[in-house]
């Protein structure tokens, strides 16, 4: 008899050949990437939320001390490098998917909201003093004291590129740069021949050029003169030189061994692809206050509805956390809002129950973002749809959202001005155009008129999304 060690076990469908085949494929290969960085979107996001409430809403939840809350900054501050990293492997997928959101912007505030996004992920006060700033004349200033310097070769940097994408990037350098600053960073930006040009120059250890290319290749670590490794994942800086490549642009080092390093970024001022629509402006000021409201809050994940009780906790809350409890309460109880997952609680259906029963209802989601649930929540008489990584935000948007419900205004409208730009991330460029005819009758009065409705009961992907 064969012991365990001896043991072989294949389908037999399989011939041992194939087995032996599937066995030596590395894992990775099998696994769906971009599903597994969705499904870390939620609980990341339920994470955050949770520290930043802890943080903010200490007269509800208590007094930190000092210890405690230094070591709340620094999960949060690692919470968010988490973040930004899922977030950088997704954009760096739709870049290679051809997926570009081009607008135009001022690329000096890109580089600035840059920095300072960085710096919320790094060790030290510095992002906490910015925050606390008086006037954005005071950053420059402060910066400086810290040892990183910026200069704006010209008043003017307009762009017509993927800010999105162009953040990223910028982002992933200045981070390297402050992970091996010495006492100095410097940032030079400024325009050459129809191009911008972004200079980040740190005082580190250096690389020897040998050790140029590898820097840019994915899990490598390069040994610094001082013995220490250029530590992380290796992801950044090859998720910056990727998005680069694909938005037409270049990306360089200039370094020697113990003598900084400096990365240079080149990338067209206007890239090849047709502008999108900027909405109109809209007078959004008259927001009504979610204190005192009753909402219900339906998600079969605990740590959803309990983060949705952390951030509205000025609001009356009842929860439900599967399809049956959630039908009775909607039924037999009053609420001024109801917040609706759509997987596992069956939430298009109450959401038709909450439109009977004349309950403004919110479609909040994580699996179920595409544009055939989006048109279904439009179609059946949500007031809004948001994505569950927008939890951190969630008592400001309801807030606008419902106040513009009772004013009679399109929440609909407000939150395209809102989200737009993260659906045409997701969603990826002219996703709207296979539907034109409802978009362009949906978004002239921000309604649903019959012929949407009869529209969308005619669209094979609605009747057979099984949502």
């Amino acid at each position: 008899m064969k012991g365990f060690n001896q043991l072989t076990i294949w389908n037999k469908t399989d011939s041992p050949g194939e087995e032996k085949k599937n066995l030596s494929a590395p894992f990775f290969q099998e696994v769906d990437m971009e599903f597994l960085i969705h499904e870390l979107k939620s609980p990341l996001a339920v994470i955050e939320t949770g520290m930043r409430t802890l943080l903010t809403k200490q007269e509800k939840f208590g007094a930190l001390s000092p210890k405690q809350a230094k070591t709340l900054k620094r999960a949060l501050r690692n919470s968010i490098k988490a973040r930004k990293m899922i977030y950088g492997l997704l954009e760096t997928g739709r870049s290679e998917a051809r997926c570009f959101d081009c607008i135009h912007f001022d690329a000096r505030e890109t580089v600035l909201e840059s920095l300072v996004e960085s710096l919320e992920t790094m060790p030290g006060e510095m992002f906490d003093e910015i925050q606390v700033l008086e006037s954005p004349d005071e950053l420059p200033d402060l910066l400086e004291r810290g040892g990183i310097f910026i200069s704006f070769g010209q008043d003017k940097l307009e762009l017509f590129q993927d800010r999105i994408k162009l953040k990223q990037i910028i982002g992933n350098l200045i981070k390297n740069a402050l992970s091996y600053k010495q006492q100095r960073l410097m940032i030079r930006v400024e325009t050459r021949d129809g191009r911008l040009i972004v200079e980040v120059e740190d005082d580190g250890p250096g690389i020897s050029p040998e050790n140029h290319q590898a820097v840019f290749q994915r899990y490598t670590r390069i040994k610094s003169e001082s013995f220490s490794e250029r530590s992380g994942h290796g992801l950044g800086l090859a998720c910056a030189y990727i998005l680069t490549r694909r938005l037409g642009g270049e990306l360089g080092i200039i370094s020697q061994k113990g003598e900084g390093a400096l990365f240079r970024l080149s990338l067209p001022m206007v890239m090849e692809t047709e502008p999108k629509d900027k909405p109109e402006e809209e007078n959004t000021t008259a927001m009504t206050n979610l204190k005192g409201k009753k909402i219900l809050a339906v998600d079969d994940e605990v740590d959803i509805l309990e983060t949705i009780e952390d951030i509205l906790d000025e609001s009356i809350l009842d929860f439900a956390k599967d399809y049956a409890t959630a039908s009775k309460k909607i039924k037999t109880r009053h609420y001024d809002l109801a917040i609706l997952d759509i997987m596992g609680v069956n939430g298009l259906t109450l959401l038709d129950q909450c439109v009977e029963q004349g309950i403004p209802a919110v479609m909040l989601t994580a699996h179920a973002i595409n544009p055939a649930s989006l048109m279904e929540s439009i179609r059946r008489g949500a007031i809004s749809y948001l994505p569950k990584e927008a939890l951190t935000d969630l008592d400001t948007l309801l807030a606008e959202l419902l106040g513009a419900h009772n004013q009679g205004r399109p929440p609909w409208k407000l939150l395209f001005e809102k989200l737009g730009d993260y659906f045409n991330e997701r969603f990826g460029p002219g996703w709207q155009k296979e539907d034109q005819a409802f978009w362009r009758d949906f978004t002239a009065t921000w309604e649903v008129g019959r012929g949407i409705q009869k529209r969308l009961q005619a669209d094979p992907r609605i009747r057979n999304k099984g949502i």
